[in-house]
């Protein structure tokens, strides 16, 4: 059961925020004070070099790091005996922010009453998808680059969950980048002829990046070898063909090779290949800091995640679904904006960590990446959703206002870090009403218990959302979220 003792701690502007530091402070001109730890920020490199997916999935396969090492013993405390009484600065990235497909797919199965296959739900990417409505809805400064949130909440007893939102701002695509679009046009694609086949979804979402996008350098392909010179040209080639050297043409040729990080490629397929057979040119999107953006076409009940996984870890861009009318039309309102413009680059997360907490880890998924990590990028009016789970070795020793929370990150000309004070103690003052965290929460158990196909942790954590949408939310989507999660076989009446 939550408490709902919570403490919203600071909405900030970030145009406002960092144009009040002096010119001689790091970061750009924000003011940020010496905690004296070793820092970690600007880290890069870590090129991956397989199609594998990016680290951060399954804790059977890879272990969250053991972030809480550090700091010489100390004399035993009485509350809490063992314990060293030495802060942690922690430095992290999230594993994969810009993956949104498992939510998607999992919408689009519980709709038509099926399970979502357990092994293919992702919990960071109901945490990409349902974004905080607070933050969503929040005035950006013109011109500014965005807001940070951050609130720790008491969950019960010596447990706190730690929520910390990045939301960049909106901003126009650029006019001098190169934009491709490979479409696979391979004859499991069907027919442009039929409006509900995967390539007639192809084809709109093809129109729906040209349309999007201000630059005159859009270039149509597909993986048949045709060079189309606008999207009506594709009907199907009524053939077979390999994805993935396609791509590598892609990747390679001059005319469609991308060549700044401003350039934007697209892949819109049913994934039908083998993951293991793309091409190391591919490595190219990562090296310039470009972004390869997958988008599924293919049934929801027969989805290659693997392939389309290894796309885009390769890629460094999105992933998203859009089989379903309803899913199509998020991407296009929604999700397309963030993969045409990178707004922030390198986001990180700095935890200034009181002694006597500890990280819980995961029981499933790892979402973070400590340390070293290949840089992860936020698009126009992209959130990143950092989600703790905080363990105390005991309340009593608590002693106030203690904890740092640091939002780093990088736009086109400066670093800048965003550090705001946490009052642990007051987050054990008398109960208010349901918050942001607890949401975020309630959609992270509502992913979680899909992995279990068991009745009681999905009617628990249907019980939770419910309890969330009913105590303040106008979250639309929270509430789609719980009307299709009612059509799982397993809580049907």
């Amino acid at each position: 059961m939550y408490r709902t003792s919570a403490a919203w701690i600071v909405l900030v502007s970030l145009s406002t925020a960092l144009a009040c530091g002096s010119n001689d402070d790091a970061y750009g001109g924000l003011r940020v004070e010496n905690t004296g730890g070793a820092g970690g920020y600007g880290a890069g490199g870590g090129i991956p070099v397989t199609a594998q997916e990016e680290p951060g999935q399954w804790l059977e396969q890879e272990g969250l790091p053991d972030v809480n090492a550090g700091g010489p013993a100390s004399p035993p405390q009485v509350e809490c005996p063992g314990v060293a009484t030495t802060s942690r600065i922690l430095d992290l990235s999230l594993a994969s922010p810009g993956s949104f497909a498992s939510a998607q797919l999992a919408l689009e199965l519980l709709d038509g009453g099926l399970a979502p296959i357990p092994q293919l739900v992702r919990t960071q990417d109901f945490l990409n998808y349902f974004v905080p409505e607070d933050l969503a809805g929040s005035p950006h400064g013109q011109g500014g680059l965005g807001e940070v949130a951050v609130q720790l909440a008491q969950v019960e007893g010596n447990t706190f969950d730690l929520l910390v939102v990045l939301r960049a701002s909106q901003l126009e695509p650029p006019t001098n980048n190169r934009v491709v679009v490979l479409i696979d046009d391979t004859n499991s694609m069907g027919s442009a002829a039929d409006p509900q086949s995967p390539l007639a979804r192809a084809k709109e979402l093809a129109g729906a990046i040209r349309d999007a996008t201000g630059t005159t350098d859009f270039v149509l392909r597909t993986v048949s070898g045709a060079q189309p010179a606008s999207v009506d040209e594709i009907v199907g080639s009524g053939s077979e063909g390999s994805i993935a050297v396609a791509l590598h043409e892609v990747a390679s040729a001059a005319e469609t090779s991308p060549r700044t990080g401003e350039d934007r490629h697209f892949l819109i397929s049913d994934g039908k290949d083998d993951p293991e057979s793309l091409p190391s040119s591919l490595e190219i999107f990562r090296q310039l800091g470009a972004s390869l953006n997958v988008i599924s076409v293919a049934p929801a009940d027969d989805h290659p995640a693997r392939f389309f996984r290894a796309v885009y870890t390769l890629g460094a861009g999105h992933y998203a679904h859009a089989r379903s009318d309803s899913e199509l039309s998020v991407v296009k309102t929604t999700l397309l904006p963030q993969m045409l413009v990178t707004a922030l680059r390198d986001v990180r997360l700095r935890l200034d960590l009181p002694w006597y907490f500890e990280i819980v880890k995961p029981k499933t998924e790892e979402p973070f990446i400590a340390g070293v990590a290949p840089p992860k990028n936020v698009g126009a009016a992209g959130v990143h959703t950092f989600l703790v789970r905080l363990q105390a070795c005991s309340i009593a020793v608590i002693p106030g206002s203690d904890m740092k929370v640091g939002v780093s990150f990088q736009d086109a000309e400066n670093e800048y870090l965003v550090e705001l004070p946490l009052d642990v103690k007051q987050t054990l003052s008398p109960p208010t009403p349901y918050t942001e965290v607890t949401r975020v929460r309630a959609v992270h158990d509502v992913a979680e218990a899909l992995k279990t196909l068991d009745r009681d942790a999905l009617v628990a954590a249907r019980a939770k959302l419910a309890a969330a949408i009913g105590n303040g939310s106008a979250n639309a989507a929270l509430s789609t979220l719980l009307e299709k999660l009612d059509g799982h076989p397993l809580l049907a009446p």
